[in-house]
């Protein structure tokens, strides 16, 4: 069992609908993994979510997604903040306020999530990795 890009996508989409963060552990339960064993391959999971939002000219869905502690304010912090701001310059993206570039991808993403497709509708590639 794998990390599902259609099933994270459909977790932080009802959250951005419904106008919340999330929880880095509820997309791994959305996916059917325990965080234990989603810990690690989660920020690649995001990072491949990231680049898919900005292929099809969305927001940085991802920038929704924090710490529990997180949930009220979609704060990001440390490596969680880093790792999302990695994503976003592989992209070739420039940052000049982080904070304020990660204020202006979560507003963004609320707002884009009412028109936003129902299905990401990619292809889930087989992992052998469990």
């Amino acid at each position: 069992m794998s990390l599902d890009l259609n099933k994270s996508y459909k977790a932080i989409l009802a959250a951005a609908r419904q106008g919340k963060f999330i929880a880095y552990g509820d997309v791994a339960a959305a996916c059917g993994i325990e965080w234990k064993k989603a810990r690690r391959p989660i920020p690649l999971h995001l990072d491949q979510l990231v680049r898919i939002s900005h292929e099809r000219g969305w927001p940085l869905i991802s920038s929704i997604v924090v710490n529990k502690d997180n949930l009220e304010t979609g704060a990001l912090e440390g490596d969680s903040l880093s790792g999302f701001l990695a994503a976003a310059k592989k992209l070739g993206l420039t940052i000049d306020d982080r904070q304020g570039f990660l204020r202006e991808q979560q507003q963004a993403v609320f707002a884009w999530a009412g028109t936003a497709p129902d299905e990401l509708g990619v292809e889930v590639e087989a992992s052998s990795k469990d």
